[in-house]
């Protein structure tokens, strides 16, 4: 097994023997090889990352596996992509994508890849900028409902 799926199963059997039933981890790993561009990553049931390309299409890395703690001895499939440069890795947690409005609509993968089409151009800072913004002027007053996590890595 590579460094990623060794230190994702050890990480899993941890957490399988150690936390409650009712407990899990949604987690998402990827190591990025800076003379390729080759990422490698495991989704271990977290919201599927966005990749904004150069070229203008946004793409999904496919959610691959369990939440970590349910099954101590799960297997987790490693899935492989480029990031190419001006590529945008945008990971998330879903206080962004469930983040909701005064009408009780949620904020949506739509509205975020908007954001990150629109801001292509923009540092890995600037596009984070660009998403805060958007989601403040969409909740408004509405108080969160979940804890807002995003890692933004653009390749130069």
């Amino acid at each position: 097994k590579s460094t990623l799926e060794a230190t994702i199963t050890s990480v899993n059997q941890y957490l399988s023997e150690n936390t409650p039933a009712n407990r899990f981890v949604t987690l998402f790993a990827t190591e990025l090889d800076p003379e390729t561009g080759t990422l490698r990553y495991i989704n271990a049931g977290h919201n599927p990352p966005l990749i904004g390309r150069a070229t203008g299409t946004i793409e999904q890395l496919s959610s691959g596996g369990f939440p970590l703690g349910i099954m101590p001895n799960a297997e987790f499939d490693v899935g492989s992509t480029g990031l190419n440069p001006g590529d945008v890795l945008v990971i998330y947690s879903d206080g962004v994508s469930e983040a909701n409005n005064l009408a009780e609509e949620e904020f949506g993968l739509d509205r975020l890849s908007e954001v990150l089409t629109k801001n292509m151009t923009a540092t890995a800072s600037g596009i984070r900028d660009k998403v805060e913004s958007a989601l403040s002027e969409f909740t408004g007053t509405a108080p969160a409902n979940d804890d807002i996590t995003l890692v933004i890595v653009k390749r130069n």
